[in-house]
């Protein structure tokens, strides 16, 4: 923002504008103009105006940009060094021949991750459909059980459905045991 501004969005007429426009004939135009987006820019911009003694203009950045690129420049010739002569397509051959069976060998090792990826997935898809398919028998087994209320019942399929030991246990055991495991998880002894 090079020129102070009023509320109104507009360029002011104060002293300031004049001096810029004694330096900068062209931005008369300008001295009139509104500026839909003053509040946000001055927010944004609004600090960055450089005062004092100290302050830079655009001359002294370029400057001081272009000492730093002339600088640069010199120390990059300095670093290049005169290399011997060699075969290059020698040295590309092998170059390419390392290469090749690297990405051979990361292709390979991903080949095996994927393959074991794959399995695990499918070993845990089976293991999970397995613990669905003993939840859906978990209430007709129960039914099996003699003088079971269904309160109890309900009660007893809850506890075995959220521990997967306990419908592993409970499935293995023969229907002699399977009264007794029920009772023991009634009475809260399991």
């Amino acid at each position: 923002m090079w020129c102070l501004f009023r509320s109104h969005n507009r360029i002011s007429h104060g002293h300031y504008c004049l001096l810029i426009v004694q330096v900068h004939p062209k931005a008369a135009k300008w001295k009139n103009t509104p500026l839909p987006c003053f509040k946000e820019l001055s927010i944004i911009f609004g600090k960055d105006r450089a005062t004092g003694n100290l302050a830079e203009n655009l001359e002294d950045v370029v400057e001081e940009l272009n000492t730093e690129a002339a600088a640069e420049e010199l120390s990059l010739q300095d670093d290049i060094q005169p290399s011997a002569h060699s075969d290059e397509s020698t040295s590309k051959k092998r170059k390419k021949g390392k290469v090749d069976s690297l990405l051979e060998a990361v292709y390979a090792a991903s080949d095996r991750i994927a393959n074991q990826f794959e399995a695990s997935t499918k070993l845990l898809i089976a293991a999970e459909e397995d613990i669905l398919l003993k939840k859906k028998q978990l209430n007709e087994e129960l039914s099996k059980i003699p003088n079971l209320k269904v309160l109890k019942k309900l009660q007893v399929a809850k506890r075995i459905a959220k521990d997967e030991d306990l419908m592993i246990l409970f499935f293995a055991a023969p229907a002699e045991e399977k009264i007794v495991f029920v009772n023991a998880i009634i009475d809260n002894e399991i």
